[in-house]
């Protein structure tokens, strides 16, 4: 899988809190306001409680990395959850982000990639990542990425749906 020459990646910090927390923000706007109640959309997106929230519940036990752009601008981010949250995968991606002025260029291939190859070398045969049910954005790029539709759920009252694949080590160019 080719990364594309201008991104790239390096382990995120606590300090990088309030540009990730744009990245989260626009990219909800973006994927989530044509369905998402009112309420929780205005919770989501409000960037100093979002970066705050950050802050607070940094969990350094579980690597969170981001892409930049070829300006050192942070434009994805993705945090691994290990052990993972749901029974039946080795491994998972808590959440993939990318800035929706930086998406389609290569910013969220870059993070999938980077949690592939690392969940691989921990050992890791299966990985999963979870995501709303209307969620048209990020449905299409884990199915592009070889994820398979797997098991159906809530969040926060809202339809979800866990991609898996069940066997990282035969990912390939995709």
């Amino acid at each position: 899988m080719k990364l594309n020459t201008s991104i790239s990646l390096r382990k995120a910090t606590v300090e990088d809190s309030y540009a990730i927390a744009e990245i989260l923000v626009s990219a909800w706007k973006a994927a989530y306001s044509d369905f998402m109640p009112a309420e929780l959309l205005a919770n989501g997106t409000d960037l100093q409680s979002r970066s705050e929230r950050l802050r607070i519940r940094w969990d350094s036990s579980n690597l969170h990395m981001v892409t930049l752009d070829e300006l050192g601008a942070i434009r994805g981010y993705a945090l691994e959850k290990l052990p993972p949250q749901i029974d039946g995968v080795d491994c998972e991606i808590a959440a993939l982000y990318v800035h929706p002025q930086a998406a389609r260029i290569g910013h969220g291939r870059a993070l999938f990639e980077h949690f592939v190859s690392r969940f691989t070398e921990m050992g890791c045969e299966s990985m999963a990542i979870h995501t709303l049910v209307q969620n048209q954005i990020g449905r299409s790029f884990y199915k592009k990425m070889g994820g398979e539709e797997w098991r159906f759920d809530e969040w926060n009252k809202l339809p979800a749906i866990w991609y898996r694949w069940p066997n990282i080590r035969n990912i390939s160019d995709t």
